[in-house]
């Protein structure tokens, strides 16, 4: 049986176990359905140095969705 194939509280149970945002990432990259379910949370809970981080990181790079992503969940970047 496939991943994409377990009942979404399968899919939920699993995400629930994992130890890192790199590994959620991981997962979300696997499935646009995972991508649906999860996208938010990976943003979500960061801590603001994080948020700092990943902006600067997209903003280098000229990707804004993911700029978007980090300020939509609330992110506050601040110019030191």
């Amino acid at each position: 049986m496939s991943l994409l194939q377990l009942h979404t509280e399968f899919i939920l149970m699993i995400e629930s176990n994992l130890d890192s945002p790199k590994d959620l990432n991981a997962l979300i990259r696997t499935s646009p359905r995972f991508t649906l379910m999860f996208d938010d949370k990976l943003y979500k809970n960061r801590t603001t140095h994080e948020h700092a981080y990943i902006i600067l990181w997209a903003a280098k790079r000229g990707l804004d969705g993911t700029i978007c992503k980090c300020l939509n969940v609330g992110a506050k970047y601040l110019c030191s």
